[in-house]
């Protein structure tokens, strides 16, 4: 047995939730109206009560595989798949956890090296803070803004992104404003446009499903505007235009790179290419001049 007064020191910098000291102290009062935490209002219905006590009718009280029952992960895989539109392959997918919190705590546990950052909400659950930093990871707050209904500001959640970021935590619903994050806040993908010809690497925008789907439809290359929140196609009131040779992902899915016919200059400075910076000797210097005449 092992007998130790001293607990890890790094332990002393995660506080303790504010939510579960509010929570004991409801213990002690009569009929409190809780606002604590989110605990549903109802009961355990009928059909669930009829099957635990079956389960331990059964005996069925024993431990069980560690990532959970395997019938149960199998239905998850389906209704992910059927669902939720979620494209797992396999149960190898599937860990069932105690709850949310338990969850993030495998993940951060086992992604996190000591420094590593993790965007997250600002405000967030406080136990997801706590995780977070109980993995000797650090948390990035990026605030939420209630003009726009309890979202963050993705442009300022990328500038937060350095070497040292290891993860952004999504939460959506968000707990606890309860803001909800739009498809064309998740859907945002880096697409990344070469000449076809030349082999030269053109620019960089974003994409979002419908940018992808008008792409593929139109053969005209169409991205996603962060600022204004729409649509816009290359070439649209410059008449430097992209038309669509070859469309592929990076193999996650999280990047593309489009093979493009290019009319005049790609970049709005009358440059063949948005990337003209170069960095020589700790300088940046202009490698490329404008186009004459465009």
């Amino acid at each position: 047995m092992c007998h130790s007064e001293r607990m890890g020191e790094r332990l002393d910098s995660i506080p303790f939730s504010g939510i579960m000291r509010i929570r004991d102290m409801m213990f002690g009062i009569e009929n409190p109206y809780r606002l604590d935490q989110g605990d549903v209002s109802f009961d355990a219905p009928d059909a669930v009560k009829a099957g635990m006590s079956q389960a331990i009718a059964e005996n069925r009280t024993h431990y069980v595989q560690t990532v959970g029952i395997p019938r149960l992960r199998e239905l998850i895989v389906d209704k992910l798949q059927s669902q939720n539109k979620i494209p797992i392959e396999s149960v190898d997918d599937v860990m069932v956890t105690n709850g949310g919190i338990h969850g993030l705590y495998v993940i951060f546990h086992g992604l996190l090296e000591p420094g590593d950052e993790v965007l997250c909400a600002d405000p967030m659950w406080p136990s997801t803070r706590s995780t977070i930093q109980s993995a000797q990871g650090v948390p990035v707050d990026c605030p939420l803004y209630e003009s726009g209904r309890w979202r963050p500001d993705l442009d300022e959640l990328e500038s937060k992104v350095t070497q040292k970021t290891r993860a952004i935590l999504l939460n959506s619903p968000q707990n606890p404003t309860g803001g909800v994050l739009t498809q064309a806040d998740i859907e945002r993908i880096a697409a990344i446009a070469q000449d076809a010809t030349t082999k030269d690497v053109l620019m960089l925008a974003w994409m979002n499903r419908e940018a992808i789907e008008t792409t593929l439809q139109t053969r005209q290359v169409t991205y996603y505007s962060r600022s204004r929140q729409t649509l816009w196609q290359k070439g649209e009131t410059s008449g430097h235009t992209q038309s669509l040779v070859e469309f592929r992902f990076d193999c996650d899915g999280d990047a593309i790179l489009i093979s493009v016919k290019q009319t005049g200059p790609a970049c709005h400075t009358d440059r063949p290419t948005c990337f003209y910076l170069k960095v020589e000797e700790s300088q940046v210097v202009v490698a490329t001049a404008p186009l004459k005449g465009s």
